[in-house]
Formats: structure tokens, C-alpha cells, sequence
């Protein structure tokens, strides 16, 4: 926790990570159609990193003193992970065959994506995050 600027700053690892969700495609990408509705999956297999900086002010409430946390910010550093996806062309397997490397681009696309969205949903979630964040944090401070 840095006092002067009321930041705290930490990072997560994590062993591996899953996700999969629900994807639904359509248009063209070096002028090959991409369309289908399908489910992505993906295993980040070797150690994630994520270094978390919650920036903020305090405030005071019925006398008690309060963080209040005005912005997250989350970077997340993928190691190396594996992709599964199913109907991206509308089931056709040559394509899916033909396409391996561009799946494989679009992939790293959809991490970048993931990584900004998982940004975006700390920040707008800030207070949601905090009073999760907020006990580990007190026995943090507590010690130093």
C-alpha cells in the first residue's frame, strides 16, 4: 500500500486457468467468411500473473473512515494455453482444418479481448471487487 498516492498494489498467481463460453460468429477476415455459433474453450496451462493496482481516496461516513476506491486496474500475463472451438464454421471441418492458424490468430485476438474486458469489469465493478479484496487487504496493512 503506497500512502502518499492511496494505492494498493498486488499480484495474484494462479497455476492455470479455464474458460469457455458460448461464441456466435459472423463475418470475414482476410476475405475468408468466418460464421457459426458454437462454444470456445480455453486452458491457460502454464502460471498466470495478475498484478492488480487499486487506486483511491478516502472518505468518511457516520465518523468511521472508509477507502473508497476510485479505479482497478488488472494486467494479466498468460503463459502458454490451449484453445478449443467448436462450429466457427458452421461445423465444416475443412474449413476448420484449412483455417488451424487463423483460429490460432484469432485465439490470441480474443485473449487480448479478454484481457481488456477483465479490466473493464474490475473497474466498473471497483466496489464489488474492494469489499471482496477488503479483509485480505486490512491484515495486509495491519502487518506492514
Amino acid at each position: 500500500f503506497d500512502l502518499l498516492t492511496m494505492t494498493f498494489r498486488f499480484k495474484i498467481d494462479f497455476d492455470s486457468i479455464a474458460m469457455s463460453a458460448p461464441i456466435l460468429a459472423e463475418g470475414h477476415i482476410a476475405h475468408i467468411p468466418i460464421q457459426g455459433k458454437g462454444f470456445a474453450r480455453q486452458l491457460v496451462l502454464a502460471p498466470v500473473s495478475a498484478m492488480i493496482e487499486i487506486k483511491g481516496n478516502m472518505r468518511q461516513l457516520r465518523g468511521i473512515q472508509y477507502y473508497n476506491p476510485k479505479k482497478v486496474k488488472v494486467n494479466l500475463d498468460l503463459g502458454e494455453a490451449g484453445y478449443y472451438i467448436t462450429g466457427l464454421f458452421d461445423n465444416n471441418e475443412h474449413l476448420g482444418n484449412k483455417y488451424r492458424n487463423l483460429v490460432a490468430v484469432i485465439f490470441l485476438l480474443l485473449v487480448n479481448i479478454a484481457v481488456r474486458l477483465t479490466n473493464r469489469m474490475f473497474n466498473e465493478n471497483s466496489d464489488m471487487v474492494v469489499e471482496a479484496l477488503t479483509p485480505a487487504l486490512e491484515r495486509l496493512a495491519e502487518a506492514a
